[in-house]
């Protein structure tokens, strides 16, 4: 009797111990440290700057959630999905003045009528996806219409930026909305991660600057599509579809089956792609399209200093182009579908080629070069540097137009402002070709004038006046202007009809120079209208006359 007693005690304890566990069952979806929410809205809502949101289980939205901060007090705060997924039948995060890192999961989209983002930036938000994030847009058979992550703004002077570290996935990668038009709003895009998409993987309807480096992956039926602002490439891999089309659409993207498409939007909005290194390949590597009306090809510009690319349709050539002056090719490696040379010769800058093995080459006409950039002619080549701030590369021997006509202060090369010369052994030789012979004109002009108070060092440098220019280097300065000056080393001027150097109210010093078969001597100091100055340390001059020193005002020879 005692024992059955105990035995319905024990099941009454039983029945009563179950029913607790279920009355107090954990309905926790978040935590904010210690702090436990049932409904993520409101953590949102709670989040402090610099706190972390902690998601609890998987999440599936009934409804956008919309984060909302206050535009004079945005929160920086991360959100943790706790290696967990966070999804909706629809946009899962429309975020409004919030900087939000979203790390360890996966918001995921599941939208089946296509045409909306996983997450949304509308303003003033930084967002990153950190590396071990991803998110995933899926959308069954439209699934390329819906994009992992969208920025857009009603408004000017907004500020959005987004960095992706981690995984873009599913039908399309990330876009900015067509209405961001001009300058007016700050937005950023910087891609470091992998986007693998079947759709689009990066399309810029909106104006923005848009970066993909060096560690990047994208993929997607088309890699890039850039309608309105700035792209920059520093790198990575950016892979296209293999079949090429294109159409007009004002509303949407118009090319398919390219590693980069650029195709102005209808709002005409300028367009600057700058290319420095990646691999790029798709049908068609690099593609730029006019299709809309009013398309203005001066508003677009494409430069590519590098990177490689390759079209993987036969037959295609690694770019294309409608506008062939909106693209310019300073480097890089440019290949068919086989492994051969691309066609590029109507992009490439003046000076440079293509070999066989598809990788731009110095051609045969250029003379110089400054920076990676080279120059088929040589003022062109000072002119640059002088603005860069960068010495001249000579690059072989060329001959040179002495200019016709009698003012005899001019250079088939002037000089004006700082700038150094690397001859590199190489010779510069007046073209007697270019030039007429006039008995009152023979020899007016000079091979390099500097003037206007420059300050120029020339190294390494052979001249030849072949009997019809004047001097080689003449340093000038008139009527008591600021002094031009020189540096000379290891240079040598043969040949001219007067003298191999002047220093004409100017400064000149020598470190080392040889002359010889110039008609009037090696080096001539005339101070005419101002002190003149001439320094030599090591000279080697064969002329009749080594030294004339002419002119009113003090001359200063050591």
């Amino acid at each position: 009797m005692k024992k059955r007693i105990l035995t319905v005690l024990l099941a009454v304890c039983l029945v009563f111990a179950l029913g607790t566990v279920t009355a107090l069952a954990d309905d926790t979806v978040a935590k904010i440290g210690d702090t436990p929410y049932t409904d993520l809205s409101t953590a949102f809502n709670a989040v402090k700057d610099g706190e972390t949101i902690v998601l609890q289980k998987d999440v599936e939205l009934t409804s956008r959630l919309e984060i909302r901060k206050d535009k004079t007090d945005v929160v920086s705060f991360t959100l943790d999905l706790n290696n967990r997924k966070l999804s909706r039948n629809g946009t899962v995060l429309d975020i409004y003045n919030s900087d939000i890192t979203i790390e360890n999961g996966t918001i995921e989209t599941t939208y089946t009528s296509g045409g909306t983002m996983a997450i949304f930036c509308n303003s003033n938000v930084d967002l990153t996806i950190a590396d071990d994030a991803v998110v995933n847009a899926l959308g069954g058979i439209n699934d390329n219409l819906n994009f992992g992550i969208g920025i857009g703004s009603s408004d000017n002077d907004e500020t959005i930026s987004v960095t992706v570290d981690g995984t873009l996935s599913g039908g399309c990668g990330l876009t900015i909305n067509g209405n961001i038009k001009g300058t007016d709003n700050d937005i950023s895009v910087n891609i470091n991660g992998t986007i693998d998409v079947t759709g689009l993987a990066v399309y810029l309807a909106g104006y923005g600057k848009t970066t993909i480096n060096s560690t990047a992956s994208v993929k997607g039926d088309t890699g890039i599509e850039i309608r309105a602002g700035e792209l920059t490439v520093n790198g990575g891999t950016i892979v296209g579809g293999d079949n090429y089309t294109s159409a007009a659409n004002g509303n949407g993207s118009t090319v398919s089956g390219a590693g980069i498409a650029v195709s102005q939007h209808t709002t005409n909005q300028n367009i600057d792609v700058r290319i420095n290194r990646g691999n790029i390949s798709g049908a068609v590597a690099l593609a730029q399209e006019a299709l809309q009306s009013g398309n203005n090809a001066d508003q677009v510009k494409i430069d590519v200093a590098g990177g490689s690319f390759k079209a993987t349709a036969a037959q295609s050539e690694a770019i294309k182009a409608t506008n062939v002056d909106t693209v310019t090719i300073t480097g890089g490696k440019f290949q068919k579908s086989d492994g051969s040379m691309s066609n590029i010769d109507e992009y490439l800058a003046p000076g440079l080629d293509i070999d066989e093995d598809g990788d731009v080459v110095v051609g045969p006409d250029a003379v110089a070069q400054v920076g990676d950039t080279v120059y088929t002619n040589l003022q062109d080549a000072i002119d640059a540097a002088i603005t860069a701030k960068k010495p001249v590369q000579i690059l072989k021997n060329f001959t040179i137009t002495v200019p016709n006509g009698t003012a005899v202060k001019t250079g088939a090369v002037n000089i004006n402002g700082n700038v150094t010369i690397n001859g590199n052994g190489y010779t510069i030789t007046a073209d007697t070709n270019s030039f007429t012979f006039e008995k009152d004109k023979l020899g007016n002009f000079h091979v390099i004038n500097v003037q206007n108070g420059a300050d120029v060092t020339i190294t390494n440098l052979k001249i030849d006046g072949n009997k019809c220019a004047r001097s080689g280097i003449n340093v000038y300065s008139a009527n008591g202007n600021v002094n031009a000056s020189a540096t000379l080393t290891g240079v040598t001027v043969r040949n001219c009809t007067a003298y191999g150097v002047v220093a004409a109210s100017s400064t000149v010093t020598v470190n080392s120079i040889t002359t010889s078969g110039n008609g009037w001597g090696g080096i001539n100091v005339d101070s005419s209208y101002a002190n003149a100055g001439l320094t030599v340390e090591n000279a080697t001059i064969t002329d009749t006359y080594s030294v004339v020193v002419e002119g009113k005002a003090n001359n200063n020879v050591v």
